[in-house]
């Protein structure tokens, strides 16, 4: 009776201790699957961040060049409205005081300032605008449906190997097993491992 107590008290500390043991490897490969999706995310977004500031500067630069150039443009406009409005002015005050003499006097003064005007009109040429467009935002959406492929959490099929344990299962009732020449991988002795730790029972005719 004794030994049947041991044996199963092995059984029951082994499937005890495997269970802490895949308790810590579960919480192991958590935290480095945590970390590993996080450090991806954060390049993710520092590349996205780059991309927009870089974007966004490039738009920034364009605006101002190009307002510039037309501020640039305007400016003699404004000068040559300005003395517009004079040449207005001073005509209007000849014709209100119907002084026809200096009005006289002031013609080709007109006509020079007129042949001026209309040069310096043809010399004013508005700055032709490069148009600029954003280029591939369409292809966000399939952008987006790839990333959500990436980085997902999928479930790892168990590992089996069918040659070996078909070999356990024939020889399961012998006292050793006779591996040698197999080439067994670290998996491959985990089964034969857990094959023997439950043989502790089972034997005993617990299991």
């Amino acid at each position: 009776i004794n030994t049947y107590l041991q044996a199963i008290q092995s059984a029951l500390e082994y499937r005890h201790n495997q269970a802490d043991i895949l308790i810590n490897v579960i919480d192991s490969d958590c935290k480095y699957s945590r970390l590993k999706i996080a450090e991806a995310m954060t390049l993710l977004r520092e590349i996205i961040d780059r991309h927009e500031k870089t974007v966004l500067q490039q738009i920034s630069t364009i605006e101002e060049e190009q307002k510039k150039q037309l501020e640039d443009y305007k400016n003699p406009l404004k000068n040559e409205l300005h003395n517009l409005k004079i040449q207005k002015a001073t005509f209007e005050m000849l014709i209100t005081n119907n002084n026809s003499t200096k009005l006289l006097q002031m013609n080709q003064e007109f006509d020079d300032y007129m042949n001026k005007t209309n040069a310096t009109l043809i010399s004013f040429r508005i700055p032709t605008r490069t148009e600029y467009h954003l280029e591939g935002l369409d292809q966000f959406q399939i952008l987006k449906q790839k990333i959500e492929q990436y980085g997902r959490y999928v479930e790892i099929p168990p590992y089996h190997n069918s040659e070996l344990e078909q070999f356990i299962a024939e020889n399961r009732t012998k006292q050793k097993f006779d591996l040698t020449g197999r080439n067994l991988s670290d998996l491959d002795m985990k089964i034969v491992a857990d094959v023997l730790k439950e043989s502790t029972v089972s034997k005993h005719g617990f299991g």
